[in-house]
């Protein structure tokens, strides 16, 4: 039995495996990323306690798988574990663009050549080597759409009914899956009419559905246990209710047309580049001439057309992670340029030069390959070092950022850092719907503007700052004695003290 099938899973297994060891060996250090730096602290979080709950739509599949890495994963650290979730799934989307690839071209070459490159894709890349649900939420597009393939190609309803599984089990994760429902409906139709009138196939799905809903009960579980037993906030909750009138379906057609589509064809560019983008066009130019049958390729189409219209509607900063699946089906139309065997050689260097370019601009950029999380560094530096109940001036555009206010967050409520408690901006940085242990006495507080903190320490002698910009700033001032006592990884670290209070001394 092995023998027969070691050829057919030997390639998947090694693309699996390869992504594997590459994803680990450039995975982001510490709580944070590249994209979306808040939402990865959240979800580092999650699996700390029973009291969190990220933000909107709530993730409660997410909730469970990070739970179990969390307890399986052997490190002292908490991002290896839960940034392990992204690694396995990145790796796994992966090995379903190759069977995809290689289900519809026929072509092992250029179905491996697809899955490389998705996977040195930059966003994608860097989504699969940080704490987040977009690996994730790809390895369900790609098995789903594998699994409805299939189906069409053998008429077998068991891929059908698997196919559904792991279509209800994905609004589990993320909700954008809905955008799937109408290629679906059509590989479905094209492939048997009547199974839309099959009552045991309706049935078996309706208990699926039942089952891949059974997340959200552990998420409004979590809301009881804080309190929050309103269903119809919870409802609001989940269907992201407080992004609907800020960013959904927010652009009207010249917006779309002028701004939009530019901004997603500059992402596009960045992950394959001109050639890339040409090499997909020409896969789905060969792939409707082919002799082959449409109705797959259709599909493909039709789940990226509904996943842009989408994305191009949605008026989010980091919006370019979901672009993810268009990228997926592009990358899977450059495996169906080898549908033909005509000009391969030509095809193969084509798609070969994008990889190479790939790897040229993505590891040249520095947080593909960042070693370490210096602001993480910073902090802790400042926090092992200066005394407890210190006040702290950090650079204003980290207040606009956001880093410190989550990292701080990440250090107060996991026990990896020890004792600490960190307070920025004079309030519990408690993240919604959590209960702040009592991490001791060992607090400090974090502030972005100098007369906030003046009025803080008023009664004590020093504070301390961060960045080389705050020590100027108060040396221009003239108030203040100025020291240099700690240098750190990445920032000036330095003491000031103000001089009237050494004077009356």
């Amino acid at each position: 039995m092995i023998k027969k099938y070691f050829p057919a899973i030997l390639v998947p297994a090694l693309i699996f495996i390869l992504f594997v060891i590459i994803y680990s060996m450039t995975i982001y250090p510490g709580p944070g990323g590249r994209i979306n730096y808040n939402d990865s602290i959240y979800k580092m979080l999650l699996p700390t306690s029973d009291r969190v709950i990220p933000h909107v739509t709530g993730f409660p599949l997410y909730i469970f798988i990070s739970k179990i890495f969390y307890f399986l994963i052997p490190s002292d650290s908490l991002f290896p574990k839960i940034t392990a979730i992204s690694i396995f799934f990145g790796a796994l989307t992966l090995l379903f663009v190759y069977l995809i690839s290689y289900t519809l071209s026929g072509n092992k070459t250029g179905s491996i050549l697809a899955a490389l490159v998705m996977g040195f894709s930059y966003t994608f890349w860097t989504q699969s080597t940080e704490a987040e649900i977009y690996t994730l939420n790809s390895f369900f597009i790609v098995i789903v759409a594998f699994l409805f393939i299939k189906f069409h190609q053998t008429r077998e309803t068991k891929y059908l009914l698997w196919g559904n599984f792991f279509y209800a089990l994905s609004f589990g994760n993320h909700l954008v899956v809905i955008f799937l429902l109408p290629a679906l409906i059509y590989i479905v139709y094209k492939t048997d009419k009547k199974i839309f009138f099959n009552k045991k196939i309706i049935l078996i799905t309706l208990l699926f559905i039942i089952l891949g809903m059974l997340p959200y009960l552990i998420l409004y579980l979590r809301f009881c246990s804080v309190g929050l037993t309103s269903l119809s906030h919870f409802f609001g909750f989940v269907t992201g209710g407080a992004w609907k009138g800020m960013a959904m379906f927010v652009f009207n057609i010249f917006d779309i047309i002028k701004n939009r589509i530019d901004l997603f064809l500059t992402h596009l560019n960045h992950q394959f580049f001109l050639h890339g983008i040409l090499a997909s066009l020409f896969g789905i130019y060969a792939a409707f001439f082919s002799k082959k049958e449409r109705t797959p390729f259709l599909f493909l189409l039709f789940i990226l057309l509904f996943q842009l219209l989408f994305c191009i509607n949605y008026g989010i900063h980091d919006i370019e992670v979901y672009f993810i699946p268009i990228y997926i089906i592009l990358a899977i139309f450059m495996a169906l340029l080898f549908v033909e065997r005509s000009f391969f050689k030509v095809k193969m260097v084509l798609i070969f030069s994008i990889i190479v370019c790939q790897l040229v601009f993505n590891l040249g950029r520095e947080n593909i390959l960042v070693r370490e999380n210096k602001p993480l560094h910073t902090v802790l530096f400042l926090v092992k070092n200066i005394p407890p109940g210190s006040s702290i001036l950090v650079p204003e555009y980290f207040n606009r950022n956001g880093d410190y206010t989550v990292l701080a967050r990440y250090i107060t409520y996991t026990r990896e850092y020890g004792n600490y408690k960190i307070v920025f901006h004079e309030e519990d940085t408690r993240i919604p719907y959590v209960d702040c242990r009592d991490k001791g006495c060992k607090e400090y507080y974090l502030n972005s503007s100098l007369d906030k903190i003046l009025e803080k320490v008023k009664n004590k002698n020093c504070f301390y700052f961060i960045g080389n910009r705050n020590k100027r700033q108060l040396e221009r001032d003239g108030n203040f004695f100025i020291k240099v006592k700690f240098f750190g990884t990445d920032r000036w670290i330095g003491m000031a003290k103000k001089k009237e209070k050494i004077l009356l001394k």
